[in-house]
């Protein structure tokens, strides 16, 4: 452990978390006494005299309401070095390769390419578009996790010395269940407690065309699509977990389903179309409407930003009504979102 919390591994994280915000009060003091604040930290640490600092919990809000939990710069700083040289690379060697969110080289533009390729080679397995696309939601995947399966799952796979640090750090969690998003360990924890069920579905189940992005589980089958359904939610409760009935779906390939914005479909053809989902342009209709943006350009980067992702569609028709609606707000200047 003296290796990995050596005082050059924590200045490194420190320099990493900085990123992108310099701006903050606490980043600033902290990187203007780097040397000082990281060897402070370094010999706490060794000594055993550490202790976390006071956390602030709130709510955001977009694109949906949920808890956060910030913690001061200096324990991310602490957190980082363990996460990046001994967490991340142990938890994520068992993955399957199709698990998409918060690893290097994936997100969500991979998961939803990798959705894409399953959904074209069932049609070359298959030969038509008879089946089905099966999509699970977890009910508040977050708040709804156990503790003691969490722990469980850190203390199987982590050498005894850095579970001990990682206990302390879960310790700010009181309750049998329950954890908020805003650490990376917290992310890490979110993509590996599934692990089981990915190896489940693809293992036991033997089902070829399978994705994951954190709670999101997508799986495409030639039929039966219920019996399938009926087994992960089995191995779900075994974990301390339970279906999202209205997010959980079973739809006919040819009907698709959203996954991660857009909504997926497979034509007779095999042509596979993504195309932007109804609640994706709602949103971005509302605020332009009711963001209050300090200038026009600012608008400008915010709606061209969206405009980048949302070329990503196959379907333009949609992007150009946005686009319309957008260009109606444009030509009157930013005093009518302002209203």
């Amino acid at each position: 452990m003296k290796d990995i919390l050596s005082f050059e591994n924590l200045y490194i994280s420190s320099c990493k978390c900085a990123r992108n915000v310099r701006w903050k009060k606490s980043v600033a003091y902290y990187l203007l006494n780097q040397l000082e604040e990281t060897y402070k930290l370094h010999k706490q640490l060794h000594e055993g005299t550490y202790k976390e600092r006071n956390h602030k919990q709130f709510k955001i809000f977009e694109p949906k309401e949920r808890d956060v939990l910030s913690i001061s710069f200096r324990d991310r700083v602490y957190q980082r070095t363990l996460n990046d040289l001994v967490i991340y690379p142990t938890m994520t060697k068992s993955f399957i390769y199709d698990n998409c969110a918060c690893q290097k080289k994936r997100g969500t533009d991979f998961a939803r390419g990798r959705l894409r390729k399953h959904l074209r080679r069932f049609y070359v397995e298959n030969g038509n578009n008879k089946g089905y696309l099966i999509h699970i939601d977890i009910r508040h995947y977050y708040p709804n996790m156990s503790h003691r399966v969490a722990e469980e799952l850190l203390e199987s796979k982590l050498p005894p010395a850095v579970y001990e640090h990682v206990k302390r750090m879960l310790a700010m969690y009181s309750g049998e269940r329950g954890y908020f998003a805003g650490s990376q360990l917290i992310q890490i924890l979110g993509v590996s407690v599934l692990d089981r069920i990915d190896h489940f579905i693809k293992e036991k189940l033997k089902v070829k065309h399978y994705v994951r992005y954190m709670d999101d589980l997508i799986l495409v089958v030639k039929d039966n699509p219920y019996f399938y359904l009926a087994r992960i939610e089995e191995q779900l409760e075994k974990i301390e977990f339970e279906l999202n009935t209205d997010k959980t779906k079973v739809v006919r390939l040819n009907k698709g389903d959203t996954f991660l914005g857009f909504k997926f479909s497979l034509s007779e053809t095999g042509r596979v179309y993504q195309c932007l989902s109804t609640q994706n342009m709602k949103r971005r209709k509302r605020k332009l409407r009711r963001v209050k943006y300090r200038s026009q350009q600012e608008m400008e980067e915010s709606f061209n930003t969206w405009k980048s992702y949302a070329q990503k569609s196959t379907s333009q028709k949609r992007i150009r009504e946005v686009i319309d609606h957008y260009e109606k707000f444009y030509k009157n200047g930013t005093s009518e979102l302002r209203s």
